[in-house]
């Protein structure tokens, strides 16, 4: 995940169709012939160092994706990330629920290390799991580490609960 502020070349060209007007002619003209051309390449890289999942291939609605409206929503997330993690930071040092941070050595989206790891320094009962052969999209490829996560994590609250 993507957990603390950092400057990243990508945003500032991610984030041109929330603009208005000029956003408004992109989205409806060039953003969906750019996005459709650089799509397979974006998820391949959200997969690295794994293949893509057949289930994402066969399942992604990639035509949704490519809508105006899909793309604006996109864009618009992408200006507010930074100042929503900048904002966030503040208060990760408050959250006392058991917590688990999930990541894969291997994404190339978020630095395991700028965003996991001081995320799981922020979080005093917190746990991490870095496992090396996965990426951004670990859940498509370890759903059963996961799934013993949460079981771990409704453990954990179940503890809680019965000692308050």
């Amino acid at each position: 995940g993507f957990y603390f502020a950092e400057l990243r070349a990508d945003i500032p060209l991610l984030s041109v169709p929330a603009i208005p007007i000029v956003g408004d002619i992109m989205r409806y003209t060039l953003s969906p012939l750019i996005a459709r051309a650089l799509a397979p390449k974006a998820i391949r890289k959200m997969f690295k160092p794994k293949p893509v999942s057949k289930r994402f291939t066969e399942q992604f609605p990639l035509n949704l994706a490519m809508r105006p409206l899909t793309l604006r929503a996109a864009a618009e997330e992408n200006a507010m990330l930074i100042p929503a993690v900048a904002k966030l930071k503040k208060r990760y040092s408050q959250i006392r629920q058991p917590t688990t941070i999930i990541a894969g050595r291997g994404d190339q989206i978020a630095n395991v290390d700028k965003h996991s790891v001081r995320l799981h320094e922020a979080i005093a009962h917190s746990s991490l799991s870095v496992y090396r052969n996965e990426g951004h999209m670990l859940l498509y490829g370890t759903s059963d580490l996961v799934k013993q996560a949460v079981d771990s994590l409704n453990s954990a609250s179940l503890s809680l609960v019965k000692a308050a």
